[in-house]
């Protein structure tokens, strides 16, 4: 059961990250990188 909630829990927060890494990247790309 506790899959159940934590792998859309997961897809949830990774998404978000994502969504902030990418917008940081169109300005900071380099810093992301290094």
């Amino acid at each position: 059961m506790a899959e159940i909630e934590i792998k859309p829990m997961l897809n949830y927060i990774i998404d978000r990250v994502q969504a902030r890494i990418n917008e940081r990247t169109l300005w900071d790309g380099i810093t992301i990188r290094s």
